[in-house]
């Protein structure tokens, strides 16, 4: 029973030519969930690349420490065997002037060389473990 509606009679709710207010929101909300959809997919890529960052600067830290870290030993490494040269040398000098003193008849003067070691030693010692002891104490 399907009557055509006459023409000059408004024609009733739901059946008009253009898309109702109800059709428009639905199709609003849905192109709404597209985009929301499209944006969250956007940032879980952003946050994947943000991690995939982060993993890689991690890992180039790391690596930049430990070159660091070698580099660091190595140079304490040198400077330990720099000052063993430098007190084999003084050894080896100091032990030239006592035999040198000796050699040419003056004992006092080879006597006052090796007290003068023993106290210069004495002191360093000294002064080593004051600093050593106020490095350990963090006052």
């Amino acid at each position: 029973m399907n009557h055509p509606i006459p023409a000059g009679k408004p024609e009733p709710e739901g059946h008009q030519g253009k898309p109702s207010q109800e059709m428009q929101l639905l199709e609003q909300i849905l192109e709404n969930q597209v985009r929301e959809f499209e944006i969250k997919s956007r940032e879980l890529e952003i946050e994947k690349q943000k991690d995939a960052n982060a993993f890689q600067f991690s890992r180039e830290a790391l690596s930049a420490q430990e070159r660091d870290r070698k580099h660091e030993r190595e140079c304490k490494r040198g400077e330990r065997r720099d000052r063993y040269w430098l007190i084999a040398i003084m050894a080896l000098i100091l032990a030239g002037l006592i035999g040198a003193a000796l050699a040419m008849g003056h004992k006092d003067v080879a006597i006052e060389l090796v007290k003068a070691v023993i106290l210069i030693s004495a002191g360093a010692a000294g002064g080593y473990g004051l600093a050593k002891k106020k490095q350990d104490d963090p006052e």
